[in-house]
């Protein structure tokens, strides 16, 4: 779904009440028992909502936890998760610290630049021109332009040996391996980040599965959040 490539969404528009015998929170039961985590282990998880007519009301429970420390919002955000999941009568427990495509950061060290007369803009168009293309030239017919675009044959097969032996032309013209001037790191960022009076955020949400009222649940999970704190 849009940009992240590891998960998607399966929308079921039901006939109208009178048109079946089950309730919708019925045929989500159902649902909740065959299509599961335990039945198709390739799934982190799978999760049910329940569209309703009239203004969107979100989920149940919906707690946000809201910090710039990285590694203190992840453990924090662990440890809902993990309270929630043991805990009966809350399902669809969800979060919206998705991943994002995995990304290749170029790490410069800049006194190496100034030592091989670089820059990063000429870094960047280099290994633009590699991996994305770059027009070189354009021939215009009388009714098209044929534009012609020079680039590394297959860049995006290339894995980061090829990026670190990439040459790069310095302001003398001199060739340069990439490698002598920067090195490499690989990450995962998150899918996106949402943040509150400037602080990063992260959404923790659930919804009750009929065993506790939404109020209930909303008490025991202020108890577990008093208790991290």
């Amino acid at each position: 779904e849009g940009p992240r490539t590891n998960w998607a969404t399966v929308t079921v528009q039901l006939v109208t009440k009178t048109e079946r015998k089950r309730s919708t929170r019925d045929i989500i039961a159902s649902l909740r028992d065959s299509v599961s985590v335990a039945r198709f282990a390739q799934f982190e998880s799978i999760n049910f909502r329940e569209r309703r007519f009239g203004p969107v009301s979100g989920n149940e429970i919906d707690l946000k936890i809201i910090s710039n420390n990285v590694s203190q919002t992840q453990a924090a955000v662990g440890e809902i998760t993990a309270f929630l999941n043991s805990t009966s009568g809350i399902k669809d427990i969800d979060t919206d610290d998705k991943a994002g495509k995995e990304e290749i950061r170029i790490r410069f060290d800049y006194e190496k630049l100034a030592q091989y007369n670089m820059s990063v803009a000429s870094v960047a168009s280099t290994v633009r021109t590699a991996y994305a293309g770059t027009e070189a030239t354009s021939v215009q017919y009388a009714d098209a332009k044929l534009d012609f675009y020079v680039q590394v044959q297959n860049s995006r097969k290339m894995g980061t040996e090829f990026l670190l032996n990439l040459l790069i032309p310095n302001n003398a013209g001199t060739l340069i391996r990439l490698s002598q001037v920067a090195h490499i790191e690989e990450g995962t960022p998150r899918g996106s980040i949402r943040h509150f009076n400037g602080e990063t955020t992260t959404t923790v949400s659930a919804n009750t599965d009929g065993a506790m009222t939404a109020l209930q649940a909303g008490e025991l999970l202020r108890e577990k959040v008093d208790s991290i704190k």
